[in-house]
């Protein structure tokens, strides 16, 4: 059914988690919350304070894909369409890989809000300092595991005889981006911790400094200026990720800090 089928089968299986959703909420009714017209108050501040997180959040996303669009144009720049592909096949595994960590992240933005509405600072550092812990060990995983199987992991997406020329590529970019798996967890902890404290714009800021001003001037500066190339430009990603990262970190920790001695 071509891409007709691709749509379909993507429409199909969001109602059928609608559907799971509409039972347990208004038929089994067994959930705490009950999200009824007759339940709902009016309350401009509580609508504020959502607003706050989620304007931002919608920005963020917004301003991605426009540094996505941008970081296209410095790769065509200093190489081919091919590299194009490389960049967008071997960024899907690197998401993919970082799901887990992603996953630690969106459950501290719930512990964090709870604790911080009941005043319990301390108990933020806690969750903070164990999500951290425990998301850079997910991260040495997946390091091992893209420094050691990358050519299994590029062969994905280089099977074919058209395609077989990305192989190589895409062996390269999996070995420097395994670095990137060190500093993302924490990074996008110390990010993600700010939305649970009710401070959606100190996550954007962070996405910004590390989006726009390090990795899309690194990208530059290793690719174009200094001349080295697409590979120049895997490794300006790679550090200004990992420069965004440490000031996320560094910033998150003093702020908690700060706030679990009040």
């Amino acid at each position: 059914m071509g891409m007709f089928g691709a749509a379909l089968s993507t429409i199909i299986s969001l109602t059928i988690v609608l559907a799971i959703i509409i039972y347990w909420i208004y038929i089994k009714k067994d959930t705490y919350l009950k999200p009824t017209i007759s339940n709902f108050q009016y309350d401009k501040e509580i609508i504020i304070d959502i607003l706050k997180v989620a304007v931002p959040g919608i920005c963020e996303m917004i301003f991605i894909t426009f540094i996505t669009a941008v970081m296209h144009f410095i790769i065509l720049e200093v190489s081919t369409t091919d590299s194009i592909a490389v960049f967008e096949n071997g960024w899907r595994m690197i998401t993919l890989a970082t799901e887990p960590m992603m996953a630690i992240s969106t459950a501290l933005i719930s512990i964090v809000a709870a604790n911080y509405g009941a005043r319990n600072y301390k108990n933020i550092k806690v969750a903070y300092d164990y999500s951290m812990k425990f998301g850079t060990l997910l991260g040495i995983a997946a390091l091992i595991i893209f420094l050691v199987f990358a050519p299994q992991i590029a062969y994905i997406f280089s099977y074919g005889e058209t395609s077989m020329r990305l192989l190589d590529p895409t062996i390269t970019f999996f070995h420097i981006f395994a670095w990137f798996f060190i500093v993302f967890p924490g990074g996008v902890i110390s990010t993600y911790v700010f939305q649970g404290l009710g401070k959606g714009t100190h996550s954007l800021i962070f996405t910004i400094i590390r989006e726009a001003i390090c990795a899309t001037f690194f990208s530059v500066l290793f690719g174009i200026i200094m001349g080295w190339g697409i590979n120049g430009v895997w490794f300006g990603i790679l550090v200004g990720y990992t420069i965004g990262g440490l000031i996320a970190i560094v910033y998150a920790n003093s702020y908690l800090k700060n706030l679990s001695n009040t």
